[in-house]
């Protein structure tokens, strides 16, 4: 089984970038992190460093018809690239300039939340998603800080279906 991490759809961050206004209504508010302002971009999935322009937004990743389809808010640098690392766990993510506490939340395919597991050691991320993949039952999971519980990233398998 491969496993495959997303950031923020490309085109998502495009348009945040371009019209600096969220699918909310809200407009994007422009910060510089500070020493403690880890983020991390939810574009490249590197930590923020501190004197970095970063725009702030509201996200709902679930895109779903259902009450599991919350809106958070999410940091994106003001310029950079998509994660382009797929197969590979987030390197920053999981050992940053900053430790991030996190939090796997497991959706089924009718897009709710089924299970969430807390990560002990950041070390054991993709261990436990590979034992999580393990229930036919769980369609994709979500990385978030465990703390603020915020959207990080996107895991999905891919079984070699083409899908």
């Amino acid at each position: 089984m491969n496993i495959t991490y997303q950031s923020i759809p490309k085109n998502h961050i495009d348009t945040i970038r371009n019209f600096r206004q969220d699918d909310f209504g809200h407009l994007v508010e422009v910060s510089i992190a500070g020493e403690t302002g880890y983020g991390p971009c939810r574009c490249c999935l590197k930590q923020f460093q501190p004197g970095e322009k970063r725009l702030l937004f509201s996200y709902a990743p679930v895109t779903a018809a259902n009450p599991y389809n919350e809106v958070g808010p999410v940091y994106i640098h003001e310029d950079c690239s998509t994660y382009r690392d797929s197969s590979i766990f987030p390197p920053e993510v999981k050992n940053g300039r900053l430790p991030i506490r996190l939090v796997l939340r497991c959706y089924n395919s009718e897009r709710r939340m089924i299970l969430a597991c807390f990560i002990k050691d950041n070390n054991d991320a993709e261990k436990m998603i590979g034992e999580l993949f393990a229930d036919p039952l769980i369609e994709f999971i979500h990385i978030r800080n465990a703390v603020y519980q915020c959207f990080i990233a996107e895991v999905r398998k891919d079984q070699g279906t083409g899908s």
